[in-house]
């Protein structure tokens, strides 16, 4: 299984794992259209067509996705969400003032999430 990011024509983009060389993904992907389903407008259909593929390291993703889950482990709630090429890092702690974001790239994230932890964890 390999980690890929899929990029659309609206600017959105998913994180998915598949099988195949690099030519197979990208001939699975690129210039497809894939229907996201409902959004709250009411719009059966949601089309975007895929215009891109980018290859994740897997084991940079995984140290991603492990280094994520011991702050929250440790009882920190970090969350990433994807905005365009961009991710949005929110912690959110049980008081709602303290809420913290910042959008950042994927790296980035990281060290956003270790500098956060580091200032808060004597709270």
């Amino acid at each position: 299984m390999r980690t890929v990011r899929v990029n659309y024509n609206d600017g959105d983009w998913t994180l998915t794992n598949i099988n195949g060389t690099d030519e197979e993904i990208r001939r699975y992907y690129v210039g497809k259209q894939f229907n996201f389903g409902d959004n709250d407008f009411g719009e059966d259909d949601i089309v975007k067509t895929a215009i891109s593929v980018e290859f994740i390291s897997d084991n940079r993703a995984e140290q991603i996705e492990a280094e994520i889950q011991e702050y929250q482990d440790k009882g920190f709630n970090f969350v990433l969400e994807p905005i365009g090429n961009k991710f949005r890092c929110y912690y959110h702690p049980q008081k709602k003032s303290d809420i913290t974001s910042t959008i950042v790239d994927l790296e980035s994230a990281i060290s956003w999430f270790r500098n956060v932890y580091n200032q808060r964890k004597g709270n």
